[in-house]
């Protein structure tokens, strides 16, 4: 049936259709016909104004903008219910693009436990609940404008990196910390992995250098303490040279050899072996099957005195020595080794007992070439020289 438009003020009292009772009340219900807007609990300002809570089974938007105004926009599901965007990339994270659009990519995404990103992260400072970044195609991580990278770690912890590849890098150089404590490598330094050898090239100052294994030294090797040592019981220190090269004591003041008693030579030294004799003030040396004094020159000259007893044939000696080391006088007159008397490392023998008035006298002086040759044939005396 047809339905009359009402004319004239708009009556408070209640109005019957088809006996039916509506009722308007002006203070819940607005409509303002001017500006075709109707308001429920206020004065419409839009098409559809209301003042308080509304519950509507489905919105749908001609346009495209939702908004609140000098509010925030709730979106709030009854208890168990999502907030659905029917359109979308499945776990991807929605962010504000460059319009203020809502929007995702599938290059960030989150699958609730694990955040993913496909292609560059741009950040100043990344702090990790866990312990780990991983990657599962290659891991960069670069700044721009000549920044630093800092890796923290926390308290005692350190920081573990698992077969790293640093980018501008040459093989084989040893990565080292330079004045102002950033990584860099050198050419001076390098470390043969096949061979196993440390190579220094150029002039190297160290201040310790410790090493399992070989040290190559290209040019020169300074140090900064003044001690090379072997902490591995029963190590030698070898060092040595390639081709013709030896090795040369660079130095007008001197070496220092080894020395010691002699209750301290090696057990079993190599032939060649050289010290100092504490006992008998004499570089020696192991010639395969004995110690000898090292000469042709006089190493010290000493003097014993032996006193006779008209008996005795065997007397100790001060030094350890051999026959042509020693000079005998008996009354002043010079014994011949082998003849007049023999030795026993620290032991003399005469082939006549000394008397007790005798002055014996030895004397301990090195290996002296001519002193040898003449004592190994009888000597002669004429005039006192020999």
């Amino acid at each position: 049936m047809a339905i009359n438009r009402l004319h004239g003020q708009m009556l408070r009292q209640n109005l019957q259709r088809d006996g039916e009772s509506l009722v308007v009340d002006t203070d819940l219900l607005q409509f303002d016909v001017a500006t075709r807007r109707l308001g429920i609990l206020t004065i419409p300002d839009h098409t559809l104004h209301v003042g308080g809570d509304a519950r509507i089974g489905n919105v749908h938007i001609a346009n495209t903008a939702l908004s609140s105004v000098g509010a925030d926009l709730i979106l709030n599901p009854a208890v168990g219910q999502n907030v659905v965007v029917s359109s979308g990339t499945v776990d991807s994270i929605a962010f504000f693009g460059g319009g203020l659009e809502l929007q995702g990519s599938s290059n960030l995404a989150f699958d609730g436990s694990s955040l993913s990103i496909t292609g560059s992260l741009s950040v100043d400072d990344i702090t990790l609940d866990g312990n780990t970044i991983s990657s599962t195609n290659g891991l960069v991580i670069e700044t721009g404008n000549n920044g630093d990278i800092d890796i923290t770690p926390h308290g005692s912890g350190s920081v573990n990196i698992t077969n790293p590849e640093l980018v501008g890098l040459t093989p084989d150089r040893v990565l080292i910390s330079n004045t102002s404590g950033n990584l860099s490598q050198s050419a001076d330094l390098q470390f043969d992995s096949l061979t196993s050898t440390l190579l220094l090239t150029g002039h190297a100052g160290v201040t310790t250098l410790s090493a399992s294994s070989n040290i190559e030294v290209g040019s020169s090797l300074r140090l900064t303490t003044s001690q090379i040592e072997v902490v591995s019981n029963n190590t030698d220190l070898t060092i040595s040279t390639t081709g013709n090269s030896m090795v040369v004591f660079d130095r007008d003041l001197g070496i220092v050899i080894p020395g010691g008693p002699t209750s301290a030579r090696p057990v079993t030294p190599s032939a060649g072996t050289i010290r100092f004799n504490d006992d008998d003030l004499v570089v020696e040396v192991w010639d395969g099957s004995d110690w000898r004094p090292v000469g042709p020159s006089f190493s010290f000259i000493d003097s014993q005195i032996i006193t006779g007893d008209n008996t005795t044939l065997t007397f100790d000696l001060d030094h350890e020595t051999v026959a042509n080391g020693i000079v005998v006088s008996i009354n002043g007159v010079l014994q011949v080794p082998g003849a007049s008397y023999s030795v026993n490392v620290d032991e003399i023998t005469f082939a006549e007992a000394p008397l007790s008035t005798d002055i014996v006298e030895v004397r301990f002086l090195s290996l002296l070439t001519s002193l040898v040759a003449t004592l190994e044939n009888n000597a002669v005396v004429d005039g006192g020289e020999f």
